[in-house]
């Protein structure tokens, strides 16, 4: 569980879904059912129901629709929020903007604003609250969302160009997503990283990590470190003993679902 007064964003495959409201941005997940997705893949579970609750309303059908695929045809699954993206473009007026590389400038770092200098809060907090639910199945904007996140109290322009960056960024890349590919095995691999002393306000690090089992991505994280390192070592030891626990958590929780796990865990 993350701390409530931490601005960093945990992501995990969420295992039930939650309702969205204006005064909570987190979305409803019940379309990113990724537990069963991965498992579908990975251990050949029938998928007899995703929450597709509105994919019959447009009118009658005229032909048969099977839901078994054929024997022996293999299938990746993806899940990504291409619509939810354009949507978010179109009402913010920026389909046509010019498309960004990268979904933050090298070395940016943001301040809190002054009372004074606070603009359009409701509008930002709208903005960013969708950028949570885009980047459930974004991790590449994971840590940039992150940032803006801090600043919800207080948003100056400045901030507002950050999240126009992201997205700018994600009309360049409205397709991507999460693919869940069938692998031959169940080996769990963690990637950590840190940025030492990357919040401006405290001098805090950021701690991210990523965690595959099988080849397939199931958890990711970027969150402020508990208290300042005093060296970049220090920070990077604290970001791999996050991805340590995550990986230990998930061998637990395979095992406890029956599924043996021998190999090592991998920390990179």
């Amino acid at each position: 569980m993350n701390d409530p007064e931490d601005p960093g964003i945990r992501h995990s495959t969420p295992i039930s879904s939650s309702s969205s409201s204006p005064s909570n941005p987190l979305p409803d997940v019940s379309d990113l059912d990724i537990p069963i997705t991965h498992r579908k893949v990975n251990f050949d579970w029938p998928l007899y129901q995703l929450d597709v609750k509105n994919v019959f309303l447009n009118g009658d059908l005229e032909e048969e629709v099977f839901m078994d695929l054929p024997p022996g045809f293999e299938v990746d699954l993806g899940i990504n929020k291409g619509k939810c993206i354009l949507d978010l473009l179109n009402e913010t007026g920026l389909l046509g903007c010019k498309i960004a590389e990268t979904p933050i400038e090298k070395n940016f770092k943001l301040v809190a604003a002054t009372e004074k200098e606070v603009k359009e809060k409701e509008k930002y907090q709208r903005l960013v609250g969708r950028l949570m639910y885009i980047s459930h199945t974004r991790h590449d904007i994971d840590f940039t969302v992150s940032i803006v996140n801090q600043f919800m109290h207080a948003p100056e322009s400045v901030y507002f160009e950050a999240v126009y960056r992201i997205l700018r960024y994600l009309k360049g890349t409205p397709g991507k997503g999460i693919l869940f590919m069938k692998h031959d095995h169940l080996n769990i691999e963690v990637y950590t990283d840190a940025d030492w002393a990357g919040s401006t306000t405290d001098r805090r690090s950021i701690s991210w990590y990523c965690s595959f089992v099988g080849g397939n991505l199931v958890t990711w994280q970027s969150k402020k470190q508990s208290v300042v390192a005093r060296s970049s070592a220090e920070a990077e030891f604290r970001a791999i003993a996050h991805g340590i626990c995550e990986g230990i958590w998930i061998r637990r929780l395979l095992e406890e679902l029956n599924f043996s796990h021998t190999m090592p865990i991998r920390i990179l």
